[in-house]
């Protein structure tokens, strides 16, 4: 008889951060610009989902408003007066 596997199961508290792919490759980017020891993802699931430490999600939160806010499309102001050009 063999030696049966013996599995092993980490198990971590962790909050899954959705969103498109700029968006979460902005994520890994703010991730990589730490130091390894203050690093927050815990794992890249799919391409639109990470796994991240509970402590990161309020900085993660302010972060990804003001990336959201620059990234966002804004169409161009109208005047409101109708301007015929005469004086």
């Amino acid at each position: 008889m063999g030696s049966e596997p013996i599995w092993m199961v980490q198990a971590m508290k962790g909050v899954l951060l959705k969103g498109d792919i700029p968006l979460k490759q902005f994520v890994i980017s703010l991730n990589e610009a730490r130091i390894p020891s203050e690093r927050f993802i815990i794992a890249d699931l799919d391409e639109r989902t990470l796994l991240i430490q509970p402590q990161a999600e309020a900085f993660l939160q302010e972060k990804l408003q003001v990336f959201v806010d620059e990234n966002q499309y804004q169409p161009p102001l109208r005047s409101s007066g109708h301007s015929s050009g005469r004086k």
